[in-house]
């Protein structure tokens, strides 16, 4: 299933002015809005003594979320002890992504303490301990990001910063997100068959986890994918990836494949039929293990101009087709492989 975050971000206001903030103050280009215009059915309940703060100071925020500074620069602070929202969450009930982002930007004569805890209602295993933000970010304007990555939110969502009694001030929070995790459709028709190749090499590092469609937004690390409106894979390469087993068979599936570089591997087995890829133009399946014959059908593949097989422990003949066709073709160190009364060459 591919899943994407519908945001919900929440700033607050400074000066009395309300702005939206995203890219570039934001790198993520997240739309941040302050919860202070009110709509009917978005944002209530308010408690006695909110009022907002801000700074014109830095505010460290170089952190995995990186909410933009200048929305750390505000804050809403209880100054009778709570803060206290009822938010609509437009398309929940649902699981979704919950984060606050909390930094200390008062100023203080003398030292102060600021503690609190969330509550929720109905939801005693999402309370969070004791926020305590100088310790937590630590020190003055610095960022604290606690929060949930998969958590049950109902479509009606009351919540609460209440003061611990051994703190002098009361909470703060400088900004809130909340994303609902939505099936989509797959961009690109070969996102299935990617996903399930993927998936074979999960343990050998991030490129195998990069998630989401192999074309859209953008395409991952180790694919090249065609231009719109038809998105689909055209190049793989996991050159060296340290792959083991056979070819992948989900390759048989990508169809409009034109390049497939699996060379430098620990790859066994057989070449496997890609005659359905009738774009192939480059090969690269040197240096693995590989065995069985050169199949027949290569020398069929009308766009074929690189064939790349030395080095693995291919046998039998090569098929004759393969001599009339101007490519580049190399099957050196393939000791069984024969070459019915021809001299063994890297170009034919």
């Amino acid at each position: 299933m591919l899943l994407f975050l519908k945001i919900t971000g929440f700033e607050h206001a400074k000066n009395g002015e309300f702005f939206l903030h995203r890219y570039p103050d934001d790198p993520y280009d997240r739309i941040w809005e302050s919860d202070m215009v009110r709509r009917a059915n978005y944002l209530v309940d308010a408690a006695p003594g909110t009022v907002n703060v801000s700074t014109d100071k830095p505010v460290f925020v170089a952190t995995s979320e990186r909410p933009p500074e200048k929305v750390m620069q505000t804050a809403v602070v209880g100054t009778l002890g709570e803060l206290t929202y009822r938010l609509n969450l437009n398309g929940f009930p649902g699981d979704g992504w919950a984060f606050s982002y909390f930094a200390e930007i008062e100023e203080s004569v003398v030292p102060e303490t600021r503690k609190f805890k969330l509550f929720i209602p109905g939801l005693p295993d999402v309370s969070k301990a004791t926020v305590d933000v100088g310790e937590n970010a630590p020190g003055k304007l610095r960022l604290y990001q606690p929060g949930y990555y998969n958590v049950s939110l109902p479509f009606v969502l009351s919540f609460a910063f209440r003061k611990t009694n051994d703190s002098s001030r009361g909470p703060i929070l400088n900004a809130f997100e909340i994303y609902k995790y939505v099936e989509i459709e797959p961009g690109s028709p070969d996102a299935l068959a990617m996903a399930s190749l993927a998936s074979r090499y999960t343990s050998l590092g991030d490129w195998a986890n990069e998630g989401g469609d192999p074309c859209w937004p953008s395409p991952w690390s180790w694919v090249r994918c065609s231009s719109e409106p038809q998105l689909r894979v055209v190049s793989i390469n996991l050159s060296g990836k340290n792959l083991t087993g056979g070819v992948p068979p989900e390759l048989v599936a990508l169809s409009f494949l034109a390049e497939i570089r699996l060379d430098d591997n620990m790859l066994t087995g057989p070449i496997p039929d890609l005659a359905a890829s009738s774009n192939l133009s480059i090969i690269h399946f040197e240096n693995n293990q590989l065995t069985g014959s050169v199949p027949s059908y290569l020398s069929s593949l009308p766009k074929l101009t690189e064939l790349y097989l030395q080095n693995n422990k291919l046998s039998g003949y090569i098929p004759k087709a393969l001599k009339s066709r101007g490519i580049i073709f190399n099957y050196a160190g393939n000791m069984d492989l024969k070459r019915q009364g021809i001299k063994r060459s890297t170009t034919w």
